[in-house]
């Protein structure tokens, strides 16, 4: 619970700030974030097309926590990799089997209790067998499962799901538990970047142009995104300058975007492909 409200609490504000909060609205945003205006520079990112995808893992990692290290330094390579992976794990966890805020934290706590730290799952975490993420949302979908079994067994108290079936329950908007996986671990790395974007901005004096890039990226209608009303909100003395302060919160965002995508296992050569998966991820 304590690290749920300490990411909850970073990423504060307006839930609609968080990350593009429609898919219109995504797709809008990525078309802006992909445009000419706003490009990192070479020396922001060195960038090559590679065959990796969004976001890289770090297998190094994972086969440390998943081998015979010394107990102090696996616990810290576990925290880091509960760090990366708890908050899209809570996102799948209450959207595809419908759960309040509690229930997802306690299924949470019991899936990394009995599947990785119990269980031989990290071991099975195979470079050349696919995702790991595929391999983590696979196993989070049938402990979902068997938690709804379980209750059913428990009678009409179980919180009143005995009438419908595990399957019917746990039916998201797409069957495919890897696909919903991805999409949250996106929204959990853009949400990350947005508020490092906005963190930087309002510390060296330029909230007005967070303003401007919520404004004209974040938030649905015309309103919200004319520079002409941005320009008088926000003090600026021509729409010029507002325009000039969005191009600077973009370059802002992409920069701590391809630093996030580095701390969740990227390298300065697969950013590139990194960014593009990520933009598929919304787009289809």
């Amino acid at each position: 619970m304590l690290q749920r409200r300490r990411y909850d609490a970073a990423v504060g504000g307006d839930p609609r700030r968080r990350f593009p909060p429609s898919f219109f609205t995504r797709r809008h945003f990525y078309a802006h974030i992909r445009s000419g205006e706003g490009r990192p520079t070479a020396g922001e990112s060195a960038m090559s097309e590679d065959t990796s995808s969004f976001p890289m893992t770090d297998w190094s990692l994972i086969r440390r926590v998943a081998g015979d290290e010394e107990p102090a330094a696996r616990r810290l390579d576990l925290n880091e990799l509960l760090k990366r992976y708890m908050p899209p794990m809570r996102r799948f966890i209450r959207q595809r089997f419908r759960l309040n805020d509690d229930e997802a934290e306690d299924w949470l706590q019991g899936f990394i209790t009995s599947k990785l730290l119990q269980s031989a799952l990290l071991s099975r975490a195979d470079q050349d067998h696919g995702k790991f993420r595929a391999l983590l949302s696979r196993a989070l979908a049938d402990y979902g499962i068997d938690q709804f079994r379980r209750r059913r067994t428990r009678g009409p108290n179980g919180h009143g799901t005995d009438e419908q079936s595990p399957v019917e329950i746990a039916a998201p908007a797409t069957s495919d538990p890897a696909v919903l996986f991805e999409r949250h671990w996106a929204e959990h790395a853009i949400a990350e970047a947005l508020r490092l974007t906005k963190e930087r901005l309002c510390a060296t004096n330029r909230a007005a142009a967070w303003e401007v890039f919520s404004r004209r990226l974040l938030e649905q209608g015309e309103a919200a995104r004319s520079y002409q009303v941005l320009t008088n909100e926000f003090g600026f003395e021509k729409p010029s300058q507002a325009a000039i302060a969005l191009n600077t919160a973009k370059r802002i965002f992409r920069r701590k975007l391809n630093d996030v995508l580095i701390e969740f296992g990227a390298t300065h050569q697969d950013l590139g492909v990194a960014l593009a998966e990520l933009r598929n991820i919304f787009q289809n």
